[in-house]
């Protein structure tokens, strides 16, 4: 659900799972406050890579994709990310209508 308050260190806007409790008017978010301050930058890191991720996944964008995961801390550079990149988008071409895989097979980006 949307932050709404619910994390003191994320926008209102932000999507996360947190605790609620369920009203008449639907769930509103226990606050939780401040996050403590050695999880301030992985949770903000975790949530850029989700962000750059969801626009890459609506677009069909190879370099937001490949952003997206050099983002995420568990891969170390591009260099590491575009082999994981091609292999995934190879494995799910029949669910991803929005990546142009001709183009990327055209320009060398995919075999």
């Amino acid at each position: 659900m949307a932050n709404n308050g619910g994390c003191l260190d994320l926008a209102p806007d932000s999507v996360m799972e947190m605790n609620c409790v369920i009203t008449g008017h639907g769930p509103v978010p226990l606050t939780t406050g401040h996050l403590p301050r050695a999880c301030v930058g992985i949770v903000h890191e975790m949530k850029a890579f989700e962000q750059v991720g969801c626009k890459a996944a609506v677009s069909g964008d190879y370099a937001t994709a490949l952003k997206a995961l050099t983002i995420n801390p568990v891969v170390h550079s591009d260099v590491d990310a575009r082999p994981l990149l091609n292999e995934l988008l190879v494995a799910n071409e029949q669910y991803l209508p929005q990546v142009d895989f001709a183009q990327l097979r055209a320009t060398g980006t995919l075999k």
